[in-house]
């Protein structure tokens, strides 16, 4: 799954980094230095979570409603923002430490 999400997201990002052009139709991306207004104002959404994609020429962030009753996926790259995916009933997964098994 992990793969699968990489692979969507590093196809539109690179369309969206390499030409400049908005990956996804124009209505599903923003000006970066709008998202936060936008998310919080329209959605009442929060940034939960990020991280640095495509050798750090993109970022790829998780909006979250404070109840988790929805979540946001969008990736900004080029000074846009663009929508990836969007759900349901956010879960927070805390992973425990494995620790290696003496042989």
């Amino acid at each position: 799954m992990r793969s699968l999400i990489s692979a969507l997201v590093g196809a539109a990002l690179s369309i969206l980094v390499f030409t400049g052009q908005p990956a996804m139709a124009q209505h599903f991306c923003v000006p970066s230095n709008e998202l936060l207004v936008t998310m919080k104002l329209k959605f009442k959404e929060y940034p939960r979570s990020m991280g640095i994609i495509l050798g750090g020429m993109a970022v790829f962030i998780v909006f979250v409603t404070e109840d988790n009753s929805a979540w946001t996926m969008m990736a900004s790259a080029n000074g846009r923002s663009c929508f990836l995916s969007s759900g349901t009933n956010w879960m927070t997964i805390r992973m425990k430490k494995i620790k290696p098994s003496p042989h």
